[in-house]
């Protein structure tokens, strides 16, 4: 029989992990963006913000903005990774709540967890394309790799 206070310790460690890869996940998400912004022509693959502002000025026709095509499929990739993520959350929370079941899971539940790996897939896809071009994608491809790299995020 497990204790009170085992339990206890058993959440608080759970969700000290939780907050490590939370951590990581937000030091990762901002590498990436670093790099899509440095090496994908300005343009960002998470900080949708930025490119909100980007859009505006590219279509105001300011010299310095990054391509609008680019930026949209930046903003088309994360709206469908949304929209994905969303979809595998809301389906499984919605199986379990007909179950009369509670999603649950060590660190947090499964189907983000599910999401997270789902999100692998195109992290690989940008991966393999950036090998295949040594690391100089022409300006064909850098709204593909942006939209690639979005989606993940």
């Amino acid at each position: 029989m497990t204790t009170q206070v085992e339990r206890v310790d058993r959440q608080v460690t759970y969700v000290s992990v939780r907050n490590w890869l939370l951590a990581a996940l937000s030091v990762s998400s901002g590498a990436v963006d670093a790099i899509s912004f440095l090496a994908l022509g300005k343009v960002f693959t998470a900080f949708m913000t930025g490119n909100v502002a980007f859009l505006g000025m590219g279509i105001a026709g300011h010299p310095d903005a990054p391509r609008i095509v680019s930026v949209l499929a930046s903003m088309a990739g994360f709206a469908g990774g949304v929209y994905l993520t969303t979809r595998i959350i809301r389906h499984s929370n919605q199986s379990a709540a007909d179950e009369g079941e509670q999603a649950t899971g060590a660190v947090w539940p499964r189907p983000t967890t599910f999401a997270l790996g789902i999100s692998l897939l195109p992290q690989l896809c940008f991966l393999a394309i950036w090998f295949a071009t040594s690391g100089r994608p022409g300006d064909n491809l850098i709204p593909v790799l942006l939209a690639v790299w979005a989606l993940a995020t």
